[in-house]
C-alpha cells in the first residue's frame, strides 16, 4: 500500500491509515521409488517465495491528521505478513545395485517494510479521540521448512538425502 505523488490525506478529528499485509504460501512436494536389479532414483523439490510487502508514503505527500499509522503488517498487528515455504522429497529404493537420492529446497526472501520519504510533510495535531501519534512499523512471520524420509535397501545401495531452508 502506498500513497504518491502529492497526495493530501486529511483527517482533522481521526487518524490516518496506511497498512499492506500478504500471506504467501507453498508447498513442494516429490515422491519416488524404485524397486529393480539396477536402479538410480533421484526426485527434487523447490519452493520459493520472493514477493516484498511494503507500506509507505512518497512523492511529496501532505498528511494533516489526529494521528498517523503505517503499517505493513495489518492494523493492531491483527493481520501479520506470514510467509511459508515447505518442500518434501521422499525416495526409496530396493535393488540389488541402487542409488536413491533427493534434495528438498524452500527458500523465503522479500523485504517487509514501512518508511516514510523524506519528501512527505506529516502534521499532527491531536483532537479528542485522535490518537495524536505517529506510527511505524514492518513486521513478519516467516517460515522455511524441508522433510526429506527415505532410505534404500538390497545389495550394494547407496542413499543421499539433502534438505536445505533459508
Amino acid at each position: 500500500a502506498y500513497v504518491d505523488s502529492g497526495a493530501t490525506l486529511t483527517a482533522p478529528m481521526g487518524d490516518v491509515l496506511v497498512t499492506s499485509t500478504s500471506t504467501s504460501f507453498t508447498n513442494a512436494v516429490a515422491t519416488g521409488a524404485a524397486v529393480s536389479f539396477l536402479n538410480v532414483t533421484a526426485m527434487l523439490a523447490d519452493s520459493t517465495i520472493s514477493a516484498p510487502t511494503r507500506a509507505f508514503v512518497t512523492g511529496g505527500v501532505r498528511v494533516n491528521a489526529g494521528g498517523f499509522r503505517l503499517f505493513a503488517h495489518g492494523f493492531g498487528k491483527e493481520g501479520v505478513t506470514e510467509r511459508t515455504a515447505l518442500s518434501k522429497v521422499t525416495v526409496g529404493g530396493v535393488s540389488v545395485v541402487g542409488g536413491d537420492g533427493g534434495k528438498a529446497t524452500s527458500t523465503v526472501s522479500g523485504a517487509v517494510e514501512a518508511y516514510v520519504d523524506q519528501l512527505a510533510s506529516i502534521n499532527i495535531n491531536p483532537a479528542i479521540n485522535t490518537s495524536g501519534a505517529i506510527e511505524i512499523e514492518a513486521e513478519a512471520k516467516s517460515q522455511a521448512a524441508t522433510d526429506t524420509p527415505g532410505g534404500s535397501g538390497g545389495g550394494v545401495t547407496v542413499t543421499a538425502l539433502l534438505g536445505e531452508a533459508t
